[in-house]
């Protein structure tokens, strides 16, 4: 009876003098493939992941975590290997309380290769080479590269070629426009379409800058043949509609003079809607 209570007792201080690492499932498997410990109960409080980089020896997941009596947990772990030899998956372990592990005896796994040394086929050396010239490819990227600034600057130069023209036909003014229709109308050169085409191209153009389109045109034509600016160009050309060709002695500069600071660009829009009349 004595015997069996010493018994009981040395194996009650077994289990309870040291954690116990028991579990169940292979400490051993092939490089890269997973294994699964079951039932692995470590002392103390409760252990996560430490997080390891890409090139880590070993890796280690704990799939499930719950108390195992006073002061213990029991785990279970999923690890992998990917270097051959064994593996501390404590190392690879921390407390969540960050106290340490020192007094956990090693938990050791091993990881084994599927090739020996023999039996891996190392690739053959290649041979070595004189490579070939590059002067081909450097001399087409500079022929390339040549021609692409060629196109640029011809590019360029031919929007700048637009820009300078439009900005000189901007900068022509209506006096300057109108000119040689007066000189043409004044010596009886210009047919009378065209003359009326001219005609109704400055009413239109005075309207416009007079804020007269509302009302009526008889009306309108009237006032503008009294206005100081517009009337004696308009009023001229209704007279060398009648008069006899080359006749008619005028005053080109003083007609068009309120017509110098005047842009041609809008006046050339009416006067070729008049045309498509």
């Amino acid at each position: 009876m004595l015997r069996a209570f010493a018994t009981l007792c040395l194996v009650f201080l077994t289990m309870t003098a040291s954690p116990a690492q028991t579990g169940r499932g292979p400490r051993e498997s092939t490089i890269g493939l997973p294994a699964v410990l079951e039932d692995v109960r470590l002392a103390g409080s409760e252990l996560e992941a430490r997080k390891m980089d890409d090139l880590a020896p070993a890796t280690v997941r704990i799939i499930e975590a719950w108390p195992d009596g006073e002061n213990q947990w029991r785990y279970k772990l999923e690890w992998r290997a990917f270097t051959p030899g064994e593996h501390d998956l404590l190392q690879l372990l921390r407390r969540k309380d960050g106290s340490s592990t020192s007094e956990l005896a090693p938990l050791v796994v091993t990881g084994t290769a599927v090739l020996t040394e023999s039996g891996v086929v190392k690739p053959t050396a290649p041979q070595a080479t004189q490579l070939g010239s590059t002067g081909g490819y450097r001399l087409m990227l500079w022929v390339l590269g040549g021609a692409w600034l060629v196109g640029l600057v011809l590019i360029v130069r031919a929007l700048r070629s637009q820009r300078v023209q439009a900005q000189a036909a901007r900068s022509i003014s209506l006096a300057e426009r109108l000119r040689p229709l007066v000189e043409r109308a004044a010596r009886g050169e210009l047919d009378q379409r065209a003359t009326a085409q001219l005609e109704a191209a400055l009413v239109a153009l005075w309207r416009k800058r007079l804020q007269l389109e509302t009302q009526d045109p008889t009306t309108c034509i009237l006032q503008l043949k009294a206005h100081a600016e517009a009337g004696p160009l308009l009023r001229g050309l209704e007279q060398w509609l009648h008069a006899p060709q080359g006749r008619t002695q005028v005053d080109v500069n003083a007609l068009l003079a309120p017509y110098a600071h005047l842009s041609a660009e809008e006046f050339g829009a009416l006067l070729e809607a008049e045309s498509k009349r």
